[in-house]
């Protein structure tokens, strides 16, 4: 197993289970069961942690496949840069979702602190995409903007 392969492995990890956290997040507030919150809070934590091991073999994955043919640095800087910024922003969510649990203690409103989460998860959510999409690029030229797909039933050869 190469870098590359195990990157493409991980970093649907984040992608899937930081919204499907959120979502359980979501319903606990909407039943308002506090068991259903931690889940969601403990799922959040999770995904943020799996962002860490994407981000890292990201670099490896690259010398493994930046020479190859069709694979251009036009590609690779702007999901390396979209990368940086889903790090960040998805290892605040995890550590808003930390903090969560710590709040009682310091009589932190919780409805504040969920809608915190929340904004940021949603937000971190949306750079994940981002940065999958930009990502996705590298390899696949159909959904790079601007391509032009051969129409159905014509021959090139």
């Amino acid at each position: 197993m190469n870098a590359a392969l195990l990157h493409l492995m991980i970093n649907h990890l984040p992608v899937i289970a930081l919204p499907l956290f959120l979502g359980v997040l979501s319903w606990g507030r909407f039943k308002d069961n506090d068991s259903i919150i931690r889940l969601g809070l403990f799922g959040i934590i999770l995904a943020a942690l799996t962002v860490l091991p994407v981000y890292f073999t990201g670099e490896p994955a690259e010398e493994v496949i930046e020479h190859m043919a069709g694979v251009s640095e036009t590609f690779i800087e702007p999901h390396e840069e979209a990368a940086e910024v889903a790090l960040i922003t998805t290892l605040i969510a995890g550590a808003a979702a930390f903090l969560c649990f710590l709040a009682p203690r310091f009589r932190i409103n919780k409805n504040i602190s969920l809608n915190a989460v929340s904004v940021v998860a949603l937000f971190a959510i949306m750079l994940l995409g981002w940065t999958a999409h930009l990502g996705g690029q590298i390899r696949h030229p159909e959904i790079r903007s601007g391509s032009q797909l051969p129409a159905e039933g014509t021959n090139h050869e």
